[in-house]
């Protein structure tokens, strides 16, 4: 059940990215330099998105009861552990609740936010933040223990991943019409989330191969 479990965790992580990077390469009108994954859920091919939120989410979740108990030769974070749950809890609020248009997304939506916000955006957001600074929070945790459980190449690996989580989100978080950098939000925002992702896939790799 550990292996299961952690294999749930590679599977949440690399098939959540897979199906963003994909859709978003595929998908007319869409700019993945410009506009943030989010906007994703968006038009009819959205709900499909909604699915692999959800399921990924899910999935992320699942990981995180396991890696609670897991030690990692030595290394245990109950925090890092928590915060990977919150990042998948993230994920499937994200899920649920999808973003206004807005960011010239789909086309005929606002340059940039739409006026009023609506509450399901907002809720939308929260559970953004919750996966971002989940990720980051938790690789930082990691990186800490495996550190002083003496595993240096792990301890740099996680916190570097964690550091470029936190890094490349607050880079993207301007908007496709801000003043950051708008004309490369969604490849800056994607650079973050395959920080944490494959942080998380190479963590429940490890977990299930010390299984």
């Amino acid at each position: 059940m550990t292996r299961v479990l952690a294999l749930s965790g590679i599977a949440g992580s690399i098939g959540f990215l897979a199906a963003v990077l994909a859709d978003g390469a595929l998908r007319p009108d869409y700019d993945p330099y410009r506009h943030q994954v989010s906007l994703l859920l968006l038009t009819d091919r959205g709900r499909i998105e909604s699915v692999v939120f959800v399921a990924s989410g899910v999935l992320i979740m699942a990981f995180a009861t396991v890696l609670r108990r897991a030690h990692l030769s030595g290394a245990r974070s109950v925090g890092g552990a928590a915060a990977v749950a919150l990042a998948g809890v993230g994920l499937v609020v994200a899920g649920f609740f999808p973003p206004d248009p807005g960011f010239g997304y789909p086309p005929g939506a606002p340059a940039g936010l739409g006026e009023p916000v609506s509450t399901t955006a907002y809720a939308h957001l929260l559970g953004a933040m919750l996966l971002f600074f989940g990720l980051g929070l938790a690789s930082l945790a990691f990186g800490r223990r495996l550190a002083h459980a003496r595993q240096p190449m792990w301890a740099v690996f996680s916190t570097l991943s964690g550091i470029a989580v936190i890094l490349f989100l607050g880079a993207s978080s301007g908007g496709p019409d801000g003043q950051f950098l708008p004309a490369h939000v969604g490849v800056l925002q994607r650079v973050s989330l395959v920080a944490g992702l494959g942080w998380t896939a190479v963590l429940a790799a490890r977990v299930a191969r010390e299984a």
